[in-house]
């Protein structure tokens, strides 16, 4: 499916989601359907549509958003104010975000890349091509890390949502004090299908708040669409 997406191919699309249950995959599919709608695909358009109400009716950071991009990638003409496009990874502002070194990093606005400080340690102080994050031409997008307290509630509501109780008993107490990230991964692993859930359900939810953060600072972020070779 993800494949798919990426690919930017209509038929494609349509196929791979054929019997997916949105609920689950709306943050990650959306920006593949729009790309898809900007192709020209119109077989993806009853896919997005649904896929809009889903956000909608969730309500996760970063629904709201991609819900408002789908409805005016499918109607153009339509009043919605769609914010500049940044081609940019959700998973590498979502890294930045979520890094617990209090660093954070910075968009290349001009590319779309992502730097984060430990990037630094491979120019030299006085390498002309070492990048300057202060300089005043507006090339730079500094992100925050908001350190690990989203990961940490992503995980409480994971849990929440486990109906094997002694999966979700031991779950609880794996998120207990220093070391919860580890341990609960750990304890994941004796549980294959929810082990698939929640590496599912967090990238939703990262991608989300990735996709919210980059909203209040004035974008929207744009998969790059692949063409099949001819």
């Amino acid at each position: 499916m993800r494949a798919a997406l990426v690919s930017g191919d209509g038929d494609r699309i349509v196929a791979a989601m054929a019997g997916v249950n949105l609920e689950g995959w709306a943050q990650q599919v959306g920006s593949g359907l729009i790309a898809a709608i900007e192709n020209g695909s119109e077989g993806v358009r009853p896919i997005a549509r649904h896929c809009a109400d889903v956000l909608r009716g969730r309500r996760w950071d970063g629904d709201e958003e991609l819900a408002e991009d789908l409805e005016s990638a499918l109607d153009p003409d339509s009043n919605g104010l769609r914010l500049p496009a940044l081609l940019v990874d959700l998973d590498e502002v979502a890294d930045l975000l979520d890094s617990g070194n209090g660093d954070g990093g910075w968009i290349d606005l001009n590319t779309g890349d992502t730097w984060n400080r430990d990037m630094l340690d491979a120019f030299d102080e006085f390498d002309e091509h070492r990048p300057d994050f202060d300089d005043d031409s507006g090339r730079w997008l500094a992100v925050p890390s908001l350190g690990g307290r989203a990961a940490y509630r992503d995980m409480q509501d994971f849990i929440s949502a486990v109906t094997d109780p002694t999966a979700s008993e031991r779950l609880t107490v794996a998120i207990e004090g220093r070391g919860a990230f580890r341990r609960f991964k750990d304890a994941l692993r004796s549980y294959p299908d929810l082990e698939d859930d929640w590496y599912r359900f967090s990238h939703e939810r990262r991608h989300g708040r990735a996709r919210s953060w980059l909203a209040h600072a004035g974008y929207r972020p744009r998969q790059r669409a692949y063409s099949a070779p001819t």
